[in-house]
């Protein structure tokens, strides 16, 4: 066997010789000695890999382990309602909550241990629970997870939208109620989350109204979003039913700064007239700024 490959070898290199011996560079070029001659570069052309070749991202795999409610290691702690989370996914979204999840205790309670001790499934708290896109908060005694108490946050839809934001959950943000979302507000305020804030802020121009423009004004004077408060006043402004209603409701007296920038707008907007003014606009400006008086 040996000799045959020996054999195969020599021949194989007698028909390169002879293969290169009638070319010009060949007889030219002095053999080098075996030494001396640098490797000769070989160039494969790579391709970009498919898509499902390169695997599934650390976000990727956080979202997956937030809905199948596995390795979780805190708790967010909404009045009786508990959501598990990881510590890593909350803190790379906020420095703020970072620094609290690092004061936090991860010490195993008495009361888990007895409950444990009791038969209760460790699952009951959600981990190794079937996957689901919506994990649902549970309402246990006791955990071995530290737990982080969400403080003047009444809303579990408010705290089911921060997660989904942290684990980058659904395309869209989305909540109920302007109470919800108040709350949403409150708690991108307390962990310093801006784009949080932003997705809030811009709920606050959705499906907007004479019926809820003046709540929602006090929202953004409340929170300090004076852009989407400007927003709001300069579209009640421009639709004269709409600014007629709202100047005339009881909840406007509750709030006389609020009254007083948006008559002063009305006035300023009805009262830029041609030469020889408009006297129904004019009008229409009184009538706004005494009611809004009364």
């Amino acid at each position: 066997g040996l000799d045959y490959a020996a054999g195969a070898s020599t021949q194989l290199r007698r028909g390169l010789r002879s293969m290169l011996w009638g070319s010009a560079a060949a007889r030219a070029a002095p053999a080098a000695p075996q030494s001396e001659q640098k490797p000769v570069p070989l160039h494969v052309k790579l391709e970009a890999p498919q898509v499902e070749a390169v695997g599934r991202s650390l976000t990727d795999g956080l979202r997956s382990l937030y809905q199948k409610c596995q390795l979780y290691d805190v708790f967010l702690r909404c009045g009786k309602d508990r959501f598990p989370a990881h510590k890593v996914a909350l803190a790379a979204l906020s420095s703020t909550m970072g620094e609290m999840l690092a004061d936090l205790r991860d010490d195993e309670t008495d009361a888990t241990a007895s409950a444990v001790a009791a038969g209760s499934p460790r699952s009951a708290s959600g981990e190794g629970a079937s996957p689901s896109a919506d994990p649902q908060p549970t309402q246990e005694p006791a955990s071995r997870y530290p737990e982080l108490h969400l403080h003047g946050i009444t809303h579990t839809e408010a705290v089911r939208a921060l997660l989904d934001f942290v684990y980058g959950l659904g395309g869209d943000y989305h909540v109920s109620s302007d109470d919800a979302n108040e709350d949403v507000l409150r708690l991108a305020k307390q962990f310093d989350m801006p784009l949080l804030r932003e997705h809030a802020s811009r709920r606050l121009l959705q499906d907007l109204s004479s019926a809820n423009a003046i709540s929602r004004l006090a929202t953004c004077e409340e929170f300090g979003l004076s852009s989407v408060s400007d927003q709001i006043l300069t579209r009640l402004v421009e639709t004269p039913d709409a600014l007629r209603e709202v100047s005339a409701s009881d909840l406007l007296c509750k709030h006389p700064a609020l009254a007083q920038r948006l008559l002063v707008l009305a006035a300023d907007t009805y009262s830029t007239t041609s030469v020889g003014g408009d006297a129904k606009r004019a009008k229409f400006s009184k009538d706004v700024a005494v009611t809004g008086g009364a």
